[in-house]
């Protein structure tokens, strides 16, 4: 009986363990505690924008590909784990923010506040669990866990980062998104080299 006892209290005492190491590991973020502290607020130096409709008309008359973030919460406030992380090392990194500032036009959406938008190649709700009627997070379990990064060119057809596998990553390295970014702004340039040469050559 005590045998049994000692047993059952060392398997509550390991579950314990194991709770309280996973969860310091969900807050865990490849800065020292210095440099976080230094760069805590970095990625409030990007100029973020909330309209989705008005950032992809300044992205055509600037040509330039648009970085959309969505995230079950605000860029300024209380948010989901993943985009905590995201916010704390990616975007918190200086060379990450200089390259978003000069290359891309930078949307954060609130979730949980406003509607997820429609662009074609995105599908943010892909099990029909997510979104709900308003196309907002509606189920109160994802909505601490939904986080999604992606790349779309000036005209909303390409989603130019679809294939580097950072879309749904909770904790990107910043030098993983930094070379994300770098290989979609080389995608766009290179779509756009193409556009321009076919026009010139119905021209002729």
């Amino acid at each position: 009986m005590r045998s049994r006892a000692l047993s059952r209290a060392f398997s509550r005492a390991l579950a314990f363990l194991v709770v309280v190491l996973s969860a310091s590991a969900c807050f865990t973020t490849t800065q020292t505690p210095d440099s976080r502290v230094r760069a805590k607020k970095r990625y409030l130096d990007i100029q973020w924008r909330t309209d989705v409709t008005e950032a992809f008309v300044e992205a055509r008359e600037r040509n330039k590909p648009v970085l959309l973030i969505g995230a079950s919460g605000p860029i300024d406030g209380n948010t989901c784990i993943g985009a905590h992380r995201l916010r704390e090392d990616a975007l918190s990194h200086p060379e990450v923010v200089a390259l978003i500032e000069e290359e891309l036009i930078p949307i954060w959406i609130d979730t949980r506040e406003h509607p997820w938008p429609e662009i074609k190649g995105i599908a943010a709700d892909e099990w029909g669990l997510l979104l709900d009627d308003e196309r907002k997070i509606g189920n109160p379990f994802y909505a601490n866990f939904f986080v999604r990064s992606y790349i779309i060119s000036p005209d909303e057809k390409t989603v130019l980062n679809l294939g580097h596998g950072l879309t749904r990553r909770y904790t990107p390295e910043p030098e993983l998104y930094r070379e994300m970014i770098e290989e979609s702004v080389e995608r766009h340039r290179e779509l756009d080299l193409g556009r321009q040469q076919w026009w010139r050559f119905l021209l002729l």
